[in-house]
């Protein structure tokens, strides 16, 4: 069974020009493409933000790994995180910062 781990925030109408290409999240995302695959039990990663021009925009970064120790093991080395703040630090405020695992359903 697979495993998603998933880290998750809100960006202000004011910040959401950083979801434009070759800005920030693009960043990160080609920076997520490049380092995971080396961890073990890597499948895949993807990154999403909402369409709401309206109001905060909720981005999202999954990664799946094959099983419970890999995503252990990638949760707890910050690869993801790390990378994350280091882009949109100063923008996420800590209690709009979520992280949830995933198993998949058989």
């Amino acid at each position: 069974m697979a495993y998603i781990y998933e880290v998750s925030f809100f960006l202000d109408r004011d910040q959401q020009e950083q979801l434009s290409i070759g800005r920030s999240f693009e960043k990160v995302i080609g920076y997520m493409r490049v380092l995971l695959p080396d961890q073990p039990g890597y499948i895949s990663a993807r990154a999403y933000y909402e369409v709401n021009p309206s109001a905060k925009s909720r981005v999202i970064f999954f990664s799946e790994w094959e099983n419970w120790d890999d995503c252990s093991t990638h949760v707890q080395s910050s690869v993801v995180e790390d990378k994350v703040l280091l882009e949109f630090n100063p923008h996420i405020q800590d209690e709009h910062l979520e992280k949830r695992i995933y198993r998949e359903v058989a």
